[in-house]
């Protein structure tokens, strides 16, 4: 099953129990993560890639 595509570009952030995301023309920016979760972890749920901020990332 299948479903149409709708209201592109209407997203700019995705909130999970594990992380918080920035959606941005590059992809998707890892902006916060919850305590306890390890990126490896967090990269096995996800799905998508994302990009990991240079400095450290706060937690929830």
């Amino acid at each position: 099953m299948s479903l149409p595509l709708t209201a592109k570009g209407r997203v700019s952030r995705i909130y999970t129990d594990m992380a918080v995301f920035d959606i941005t023309a590059e992809g998707l920016h890892l902006r916060e993560i919850a305590e306890g979760v390890g990126l490896a972890e967090l990269r096995a749920a996800t799905g998508a890639p994302f990009r990991i901020p240079d400095q450290d990332l706060p937690r929830f």
